[in-house]
């Protein structure tokens, strides 16, 4: 009769795990369907923090997921072989938040950052900082819209011709 029971919960976990909805309590982990593969959803210790959600084979973050730093840095987006890449929110200890995009684990592309400040940039970044065109909004309400070059106000310097 025991044998049944468990032929049954083993039937309900593979089951689950191919729709990819449920948690597989037995395994700890959850299986998700993604396209047509399946990825582990994990959680385990990873680069000076916590981590869960999806992997790779080298069990590096890869996918949808969620890293909290023992320094308070908490990052939720996507990863790409252990990187923050593609679409991603990263919120500092001190209070300031970057929403947008990153490339190899830097902002890069489009996004907002919100400093604990309450200055606000939204625009282009490059390598973690603003960088082309964007807006600077100023806590006591100035702006400043234009180009950035390296995190800095101003057109890029053109050099002796």
């Amino acid at each position: 009769m025991e044998m049944n029971k468990l032929m049954i919960v083993c039937a309900a976990v593979m089951m689950i795990s191919v729709c990819g909805t449920t948690e597989n309590v037995y395994a700890k982990c959850k299986r998700v369907r993604a396209t047509s593969k399946v990825k582990v959803v994990r959680s385990m210790d990873f680069a000076g923090g916590k981590y869960a959600g999806e992997t790779d084979a080298k069990n590096l973050p890869h996918g949808k997921g969620k890293t909290l730093k023992n320094d308070g840095t908490i990052y939720e987006g996507n990863f790409l072989h252990g990187e923050p890449h593609g679409k991603g929110k990263r919120t500092f200890a001190d209070g300031d938040v970057y929403e947008g995009d990153f490339l190899h684990g830097e902002p890069d592309g489009k996004g907002k950052q919100t400093f604990a400040d309450g200055d606000i940039y939204e625009g282009d970044f490059a390598r973690g900082k603003p960088h082309g065109k964007g807006k600077w909004k100023y806590k006591n309400g100035d702006a400043y819209e234009g180009n950035f070059v390296n995190g800095k106000i101003g057109a890029p310097e053109l050099g002796s011709l």
